[in-house]
């Protein structure tokens, strides 16, 4: 019996030793790797879900910091021919028109693709939704 032990007891060290020293194969480091960073529009306003108030102003929030050297009236557009200022801030884009929008129209925004993080990593599709303006003052 202690012959036994003393064999057995080596060969489970031997064991526990090699489960312990696993090399990392190519397949393991891909598992592991860390997923791409993503660059995308996270929030906006408005939203679309409801009339909006013709004076208020369009916010873009994106999900991370926003190369504002990228941020101009080509790659945001809203209302097509309707000025206004762009204003780039952190992760937060604001457009406040110069006049305030008409009533009872729906008014596209465009963001380009070509909208960067602070890293370089570009939307990679373009963004775009309509929201309405309210049919009546106050309504």
């Amino acid at each position: 019996m202690y012959r036994f032990t003393y064999l057995v007891i080596p060969i489970m060290m031997f064991l526990l030793f090699l489960g312990c020293s696993k090399k990392t194969t190519d397949a393991d480091a891909t598992l592991n790797s860390q997923p791409e960073a993503t660059f995308e529009i996270v929030s906006y306003y408005p939203d679309g879900s409801e009339e909006t108030s013709v004076m208020d102003s369009v916010v873009l929030l994106f999900s991370g910091d926003l190369d504002c050297n990228t941020i101009n009236t080509s790659t945001i557009r809203v209302a097509m021919g309707k000025s206004g200022t762009l204003t780039c801030n952190s992760n937060r884009v604001v457009y406040k028109p110069d006049y305030s929008f008409d009533f009872a129209i729906a008014v596209e925004v465009f963001v380009s693709k070509d909208v960067s993080s602070a890293d370089g990593i570009s939307l990679g599709n373009d963004f775009s939704y309509i929201f309405c303006t309210e049919v009546e003052p106050g309504k």
